[in-house]
């Protein structure tokens, strides 16, 4: 009789003043996501499990079992005070050993101190909530912080930032793990209020780039997620082939089979949908966001921009977005 096929598991970090809201509310969406997958009958299985930490160490992984095998350990943040420092040596010392063993490490907002507790940061670029951002510095001097990064990604290590960013996190791992098309469902059952009509006399909204994402080639996810991970910004064929592991006439021909799209088309559009997302948060001028995304100008920003979904101004009127130092 053959051996029970092992399955992978998503572990989430439990310590001493973990926000429990983001504990518990990545589980139901891990969850949530596990039973729509195993209602489409695939076959396959999702563990989730929470790993318990203190100054002896940490517990890996209640309600595990010896078929599962983790590919992720998430880390949450706190509300209040960082653990004892005792306790935050032993979770870097695990983290750390975690790691070496191919084990992803994912922080969310001010998670990432204990991330950086490893020593795996060091003369890296994370993603934290900007309120953190100073502390971090101080910490930890060799690491700079990206603040207004949604998610910056380092080999076998992916930080977030916000304070709700454990909501990205969560529906990455479930593309990654499940699909694209799961991922999308998960969202649409349990976030119903990012999805967003077009709005009048507008062009229409390319705002969910799941269908080109909802595709049986994993090596093109691979190659999706390098330039999500990025923005769409500065992003060269041969890296994306390079995170596809394809050669590069061979990944072209995958890529366009697999989405419909050229690269270069993929990654206009998810700048440009990135773009929005500045747009409708109100705090940047279109100038930042023009700045950030790698545009040559605010006229050529805008320019693309209207071709999307109209004029930025327009945009934000007819979207009853608050106007907010745009000029």
């Amino acid at each position: 009789m053959a051996a029970s096929a092992r399955h992978p598991e998503i572990g989430i970090l439990v310590y001493p003043g973990v926000q429990l809201a983001a504990v518990h509310g990545l589980t139901d969406l891990l969850t949530i996501a596990a039973n729509l997958d195993a209602a489409a009958g695939t076959g396959r299985r999702l563990g989730i499990t929470h790993w318990s930490a203190g100054p002896d160490g940490v517990d890996p992984g209640h309600g595990r079992d010896d078929r599962s095998e983790p590919i992720a350990l998430v880390v949450p943040p706190t509300l209040s005070d960082l653990p004892e420092p005792e306790t935050i040596e032993a979770i870097g010392r695990f983290l750390r050993a975690e790691h070496r063993r191919g084990v992803e490490l994912v922080s969310v907002c001010s998670g990432v101190f204990l991330v950086a507790a490893t020593g795996l940061l060091e003369g890296r670029v994370v993603s934290t909530h900007p309120g953190c951002a100073r502390a971090l510095a101080e910490s930890f001097p060799t690491i700079s912080v990206d603040t207004e990064a949604r998610m910056i990604a380092h080999p076998g290590i992916l930080t977030a930032g916000g304070f709700m960013a454990w909501v990205d996190v969560g529906l990455l791992l479930i593309g990654r793990l499940l699909g694209e098309a799961i991922e999308a469902e998960t969202a649409r059952f349990a976030l119903p209020g990012r999805a967003q009509e077009p709005l009048p006399d507008a062009a229409p909204l390319r705002t969910d780039l799941s269908p080109l994402r909802a595709h049986a080639d994993p090596a093109i996810r691979k190659a999706q997620e390098h330039v999500h991970l990025r923005d769409g910004r500065d992003v060269t064929l041969a890296a994306m082939a390079a995170a596809a592991g394809l050669e590069r006439r061979t990944f072209l021909r995958r890529f366009q089979s697999a989405t419909g799209q050229t690269p270069i088309d993929y990654c206009r559009q998810v700048r440009i949908a990135r773009a929005r997302e500045f747009v409708e948060d109100g705090h940047l001028p279109l100038k930042g966001i023009a700045e950030k995304l790698g545009y040559a100008d605010v006229s050529a920003f805008a320019k693309a921009f209207r071709r999307a979904y109209g004029t930025p101004r327009v945009f934000t009127a007819r979207s009853g977005l608050r106007e907010h130092d745009r000029g």
